[in-house]
């Protein structure tokens, strides 16, 4: 879940959601940025945060001591749940078709690689260099292809964050999204209120509208996560949206 306290309680946008506002920003992306393979690109970038762990029926995995709905940043794992975490999506993943495969298999390496992580998993991601090699010299596509078509997933994945997480400065100041390897700097801010704006701008259509449904909470504390679940299932979503202007 990604949780914003605001006055009133607390806004939730659970990942899938943020999943499908990155894919449609990737949707909107001009000729340019587009690779190959680029339906299976959107797909990846759609389903990246899929497969979290189910609430607990009495645990309190999703809310924190205190009893407010636990940010994604929040949440702890094993290190042998955090494997199994990574392995199943990869396999889910491959078995949609080889390109999800890679690239999943490049956000598991972004993730983990540098981070403590249990000898299996660490195995897993030295094993998935291998694999993608293979895949490629398969498909005829070289590395660079694939490094730059997970460029654009982490920019749409980072994008959509930004607004999931209402981090867009105040006072049109602006804010980086990603820097491309190419030196690129992309940058987002608000002109005003509803409006948004990045330079440079990647998309083909120089306005469209883009939305995700955020849930709203105004009860602060919860007992246990199924607790927190009930309330978040009887909740009928808000949808927030902004405007993209050139």
């Amino acid at each position: 879940m990604i949780v914003s306290h605001v006055e009133d309680g607390w806004e939730i946008v659970h990942q899938p959601a943020h999943g499908l506002l990155a894919g449609r920003l990737a949707n909107r992306l001009s000729g340019d940025y587009q690779g190959p393979f680029w339906f299976e690109t959107i797909t990846a970038i759609v389903t990246h945060d899929d497969r979290k762990r189910p609430f607990e029926k009495s645990g309190t995995y999703y809310v924190t001591d205190l009893g407010a709905p636990k940010d994604f940043t929040l949440v702890s794992m094993t290190a042998n749940e955090r494997f199994l975490e990574v392995r199943d999506r990869l396999e889910e993943a491959y078995s949609k078709h080889q390109w999800i495969g890679l690239l999943e298999s490049m956000h598991a390496d972004f993730l983990y690689r540098e981070a403590k992580t249990n000898k299996r998993l660490a195995e897993l991601l030295e094993n998935e260099e291998e694999v993608r090699r293979s895949i490629l010299k398969k498909l005829k596509i070289k590395q660079s292809v694939l490094e730059q078509a997970y460029e654009v997933m982490s920019w749409c994945d980072r994008a959509s964050l930004i607004l999931c997480q209402n981090r867009i400065p105040a006072m049109h100041r602006r804010l980086e999204i990603t820097t491309f390897s190419n030196g690129c700097r992309f940058e987002m801010w608000s002109p005003k209120k509803g409006c948004v704006s990045i330079d440079p701008w990647p998309f083909g259509e120089e306005e469209f509208e883009v939305g995700v449904e955020v849930r709203k909470l105004n009860q602060l504390q919860f007992k246990d996560d199924a607790e927190l679940k009930v309330q978040l299932d009887q909740t009928q979503p808000e949808v927030h949206t902004w405007t993209f202007r050139k």
